[in-house]
Order: C-alpha cells, then sequence, then structure tokens
C-alpha cells in the first residue's frame, strides 16, 4: 500500500515523521495520517514527495523497484 511504502521509503532515508514532513511543506501529523491510512495522499502530495526526494512516482506507489525518476526538464 502507499502507507506501507512511505513508512518504508522514509526509514530507509533515516527520516523522522518531522523531517520528511518539512521536506514537502507538511507536518508530521499529516505525514503520520499517510503512513497509518489515516488519510491517501492526494496525487498532488504525491508528486510534492517525488519531487522533494528525488524518486519517482511509480516507486513510491510500489510499482516499480526502480527509485530512479522518468521525468525530465523542460
Amino acid at each position: 500500500t502507499i502507507a506501507e511504502a512511505l513508512k518504508r521509503f522514509r526509514t530507509s532515508r533515516g527520516l523522522t515523521l518531522d523531517a520528511a514532513a518539512a521536506r514537502i511543506g507538511r507536518t508530521k501529523q499529516y505525514w503520520y495520517n499517510y503512513e497509518k491510512s489515516i488519510n491517501a495522499p492526494p496525487a498532488e502530495i504525491v508528486v510534492a514527495i517525488a519531487t522533494a526526494f528525488g524518486v519517482s512516482t511509480d516507486y513510491l506507489l510500489g510499482l516499480t523497484d526502480d527509485p530512479t525518476p522518468h521525468w525530465t526538464s523542460q
């Protein structure tokens, strides 16, 4: 699930809830709610997380094991 992926991603990078949330301009409570499946992160938050951490949205969504983003700058 996205909740499991977010927690796995955050902990694999050694980030606290506060640190991860700060990178996307949210509070610790928002991130906690996403990890606990209390709220599903909207698409714009998934994109914000991917952008802030330099990974693909497919990676965050568990669709690939490759974290490499596939977008290009324009």
